[in-house]
């Protein structure tokens, strides 16, 4: 990604109307605000967004330098997950069957043809649609079987918008509770040299209002998670950095237990190493009655969902993470 499509892409009346409201909180004004927004995109690849959500506005130049920025991932990304990788892995259809061992649900594709499709409706009177690509949790939808009218109709739609669907999952009650209606994932960051994977962090997350999707972005919040407790620890956040003490169920957050945590570690770590030349991986674990299922894997493992909650930076685990690839690579070419 080069800098002057990088920089081209913000939507800057939007960002404009950020800065004034921000100059009134932090003194500074909004051109003042709106040149620093430039030079740490130029110096260290953030971008508009970044400079909101890490509050550069209020850290040192050295501070500033020791977070993952949207700039820095693009092109960590290149190296631990190269984009011949992406359709294996962002490709809904084919993240189901590279990872099926783990998925642990039923799933049609128009490709399977209309007599799969008309076998899928009849075992579940409910299901969700989403798009084979698409970030965010944008356009998924929960479509109820006598909603759809023509059968045929709808396969039809489906084949026209490339879409996958996926059987409902049921989530463990003690997890469903702490959101209205979203299923409430876990996104567990791996790293992985040859064999070894390592668990980088992991992030809860939970949906807002009336959303299906938990993403951070489409309005829902974060929280860490404690590697080893599998406990949340302190409160959770949204993009607007907004901190919440109690979930939808007015249960606490910080030192919440997560169901099945070490099934859900162990479940990261296998699915890691399906694949060992994609180096990076946030994977997204649903918690269903049964345990521990992968929604998906993301090349861009998000770490904003450990930086805004800590304000620290973690640019030292994708630093230390290519160091580590690239030796390995060294070792074995000789």
């Amino acid at each position: 990604m080069g800098l002057v499509s990088f920089a081209l892409r913000g939507n800057y009346r939007r960002y404009w109307n950020d800065l004034k409201v921000l100059s009134r909180q932090c003194r500074k004004t909004p051109v003042t605000l709106f040149i620093d927004t430039a030079l740490c995109t130029l110096f260290f690849g953030s971008g508009l967004q970044d400079y909101l959500n890490y509050r550069f506005y209020n850290k040192s130049w050295k501070e500033r330098g020791t977070f993952a920025t949207i700039g820095s991932m693009d092109k960590a990304t290149k190296i631990l997950c190269p984009v011949k990788w992406s359709p294996y892995i962002s490709n809904k259809l084919a993240f189901h069957k590279n990872y099926h061992a783990f998925t642990h649900r039923d799933y049609v594709n128009y490709e399977d043809g209309f007599e799969s499709f008309v076998s899928f409706l009849e075992k579940h009177p409910s299901f969700v649609v989403k798009p084979q690509i698409g970030l965010g949790g944008e356009s998924i939808q929960v479509i109820h079987r006598d909603e759809i009218g023509d059968p045929q109709e709808f396969y039809k739609k489906s084949a026209e918008a490339n879409s996958i669907i996926e059987e409902l999952i049921e989530q463990d009650p003690r997890w469903a509770k702490m959101s209205q209606r979203s299923v409430n994932t876990v996104r567990v960051v791996t790293g992985i040299v040859g064999s070894d994977v390592q668990i980088m962090f992991a992030s809860c997350r939970f949906g807002a209002g009336e959303s299906i999707a938990d993403n951070i972005h489409a309005g829902g919040c974060c929280a860490i998670v404690d590697l080893e407790t599998g406990k949340i620890k302190g409160d959770a956040m949204n993009m607007r950095l907004d901190r919440f003490e109690h979930a939808y169920d007015g249960t606490k957050y910080d030192g919440c237990e997560i169901p099945y945590w070490n099934e859900i570690k162990e479940t990261c770590k296998q699915a890691a190493q399906v694949n060992n030349q994609i180096h990076l991986v946030g994977w997204d674990v649903a918690i269903g009655k049964n345990g521990p299922l992968l929604i998906e894997g993301n090349r861009g493992p998000g770490f904003d969902l450990i930086q805004i909650p800590t304000q620290k930076g973690a640019k030292w685990m994708v630093d230390d993470l290519i160091k580590r690839v690239k030796q390995y690579e060294k070792a074995e070419a000789k």
